[in-house]
């Protein structure tokens, strides 16, 4: 470690001169790091760089705006979003269409000896179950060949994450209001099942912890933690009252502009 900066990407078309784009991503290695790119056309990409090497490489589809990655907590896959269902609506007045449910959920199998999850399963009798495999060797080769869409209805997805067999997402279950805010959902899909699943109402966002046992759900400036099994949530906040942090503005403000 030598605390040395390092330019890993640069968006030129933001929405304002101290802009960024949001959306990045460590592998659970801590050897690879996703993240969102914008092209010079404006369209949003992932893409995915290795620490070691330097090398960076896009992930997603060059035609369509894709955001959010993130990876399974295994290290097999890393998903993302895209706005890649455009079913039009006819709007009064100004016989002009909009769009609405646009995005669908894919994920990328990072080394080629990695399985889609969703082939068909050996259900004879008597078949035995092989051991879950071990992650093979991430291959920044041919990755935008091994893109894979999960079948699932399109959405207003914002984020996802998976943990085993199931998908995490946060949807938002109606357009924004005028104000801004969202009604988000948090839901989960079984891959095994492949059924999604409404696990709470009202939640912004959610982290998942080091050893991907628990979820930190967000709720405004509300917090609360859920068992990451895929069952419904009842948002119960922590208790923050006993905690404080102290800061010093003038330290924090010279931290910021260097940085």
């Amino acid at each position: 470690v030598t605390g040395a900066f390092k330019q890993v990407d640069r968006s030129i078309n933001i929405n304002s001169y101290d802009g960024n784009v949001p959306g990045l991503a460590f592998s659970p290695d801590s050897k690879f790091v996703a993240f969102n790119h914008n092209e010079p056309t404006w369209i949003t990409q992932v893409d995915l760089y290795e620490i070691a090497t330097g090398k960076s490489v896009r992930v997603s589809n060059l035609n369509v705006n894709s955001q959010n990655p993130a990876f399974s907590s295994d290290g097999r896959f890393l998903l993302y979003v895209a706005d890649s269902q455009l079913t039009a609506m006819g709007i009064d007045g100004t016989h002009k269409y909009a769009f609405d449910n646009m995005r669908r959920v894919y994920m990328v199998a990072l080394s080629p000896d990695t399985p889609s999850p969703f082939l068909p399963k050996n259900d004879e009798e008597g078949a035995a179950e092989k051991p879950a495999a071990k992650p093979g060797a991430v291959s920044m080769d041919g990755l935008t060949d091994r893109v894979i869409e999960v079948p699932m209805a399109s959405g207003r997805y914002q984020q996802v994450a998976q943990i085993g067999s199931k998908i995490f997402l946060i949807n938002w279950s109606a357009i924004p209001a005028m104000d801004g805010t969202p009604s988000a959902e948090l839901q989960a899909f079984d891959t095994d099942k492949k059924s999604l699943t409404t696990l709470a109402g009202s939640i912004d966002s959610f982290d998942i912890s080091g050893d991907s046992k628990k979820l930190l759900l967000h709720r405004g400036n509300s917090f609360a933690v859920a068992e990451a099994n895929g069952a419904p949530v009842a948002f119960s906040a922590v208790n923050l009252a006993p905690y404080a942090v102290t800061i010093d503005p003038g330290k924090e403000w010279h931290q910021i502009f260097e940085e």
